[in-house]
């Protein structure tokens, strides 16, 4: 009985060795089997054989839809064969079986962008490395300081014309590039003669207007065209044209500074501290002469301070350098009290001419002509220009100014009401206090 037993033992025990067998070792050698063909397709790979490693890839999804691997290796070779269209489906749908190689979707797609910038077909280097940062945000840091490193040496060897297209996309990655990329070519330019600087000094400015960097290139300019002005090294219109570059790099870089004087001039005004007011805005004009609205402003003060010739000089300054700017001085030669500056000829011509250049402020404009209309004593003309001005506004449609509207049409039509009874603009004052 034994030796049976014995014999029963080993006989059940073998089918278990089996089962083991089935169950743990040849799933493996399955899956093996079956991952054969991402292997060697990721042997094709190596060696650019892309369509064969497709043909492996696409059976190999065939039997396992879910392998992330296969639809990532899928599309590392369409995007090899520069088909970006069906490479950026395989890899959505490697990313959504596993949301964890996206990192290494979004390397590949800036591995194969440095390879077509090397080449030189920047559309397509740009294309693949903003998909890197699709997934990749972390990327974009990367990719523009590779592309910044790469235009600093086109920038350093003077190559300016191929380093535009780099800084341009390093910008387009990352506007925080805009900075030390101008800083670059201001630092180039300024090793180089003048005459081979301008160039630089003007793509420093085009692609940053309001970089601190251009102001050392904004003076450097002046002090040369001041040395060669004294020496008569250049002509005249060499000369205007440097101070021209230089001015546009200065003013620009200091352009928010000015809005700030500006608004604070303005509010000085409005506190009646006239003088302060006048020394504030001189000094922006002095920085930048075509700063139309602050010679208004100055003539605003002098006109408070009724000295009226000096206001009339502002006024005219501020129309000089824009000739769209012209309202303040027709409504000055309107409706000045002193005989020394009204004009109401001229202001009508003006505000006529107004009209033709604008179309924002006819109402205003339209104000201006009756009262110049009333100070000839044509109030017919005058109440026609003062109800037009009315109907200027009457056209515009905007809620957030409908309170200010109404409260101006019912002025106007007080105007209108004085011209009936043949009131000039200069008497309104006058009429209103009897």
């Amino acid at each position: 009985m034994k030796n049976y037993s014995k014999y029963s033992q080993l006989n059940f025990s073998v089918p278990l060795v089996l089962v083991f067998l089935i169950l743990f070792f040849i799933p493996v050698n399955l899956y093996s089997f079956f991952n054969s063909d991402v292997n060697k397709a990721k042997d094709f790979i190596k060696v650019n054989m892309f369509d064969q490693a497709i043909t492996l890839l696409n059976k190999r999804i065939l039997d396992k839809p879910i392998d992330e691997e296969a639809h990532y290796l899928l599309g590392v070779c369409y995007l090899n064969k520069e088909q970006f269209d069906i490479a950026e489906k395989r890899f959505i749908s490697a990313a959504t079986l596993d949301k964890d190689i996206k990192n290494q979707i979004a390397d590949k797609y800036k591995e194969i962008g440095k390879k077509y910038l090397n080449k030189g077909i920047h559309s397509h280097a740009y294309s693949l490395f903003q998909k890197s940062i699709e997934y990749n945000k972390g990327n974009r840091t990367q990719i523009a300081l590779m592309l910044r490193n790469i235009a600093k040496e086109l920038i350093d060897t003077e190559n300016l014309n191929n380093s535009k297209l780099i800084v341009k996309m390093a910008v387009n990655i990352n506007m925080a590039e805009k900075n030390v990329l101008n800083k670059f070519i201001i630092e180039k330019a300024n090793k180089l003669t003048i005459e081979n600087a301008i160039e630089y000094y003007n793509y420093a400015y085009d692609l940053c207007y309001n970089c601190q960097n251009n102001n050392l290139a904004g003076n450097r300019l002046l002090d040369y065209a001041n040395k060669i002005e004294a020496k008569k090294g250049l002509t005249n219109a060499e000369v205007k044209h440097l101070r021209i570059i230089a001015s546009k790099l200065l003013n620009k870089t200091i352009e928010t500074n000015l809005q700030v004087y500006f608004q604070n001039a303005w509010n000085l005004r409005r506190k009646k501290k006239y003088d302060e007011a006048i020394k504030s805005l001189l000094r922006i004009v002095s920085i930048n002469p075509l700063y139309s609205e602050a010679y208004n402003v100055i003539a605003y003060c002098y006109e408070d301070k009724k000295e009226f010739i000096n206001a009339e000089k502002y006024f005219k300054q501020a129309c000089k350098v824009d000739n769209k700017n012209c309202s303040s001085l027709a409504y000055f030669y309107a409706t000045c009290t002193d005989k020394r500056c009204k004009n109401p000829k001229a202001a009508i011509e003006l505000a006529t001419k107004d009209i033709e250049l604008q179309t924002n402020f006819q109402w205003f404009d339209y104000e201006i002509i009756a009262a110049a209309y009333s100070e000839l004593k044509n109030f017919t003309q005058a109440i026609t220009n003062q109800e037009l001005a009315i109907k200027c506004l009457l056209i515009d449609k905007d809620e957030s100014t409908l309170q200010w509207r109404d409260s101006k049409v019912k002025k106007y039509q007080k105007y209108i009401g004085y011209y009936e009874q043949n009131i000039s603009r200069s008497n309104f004052k006058q009429e209103k206090n009897k």
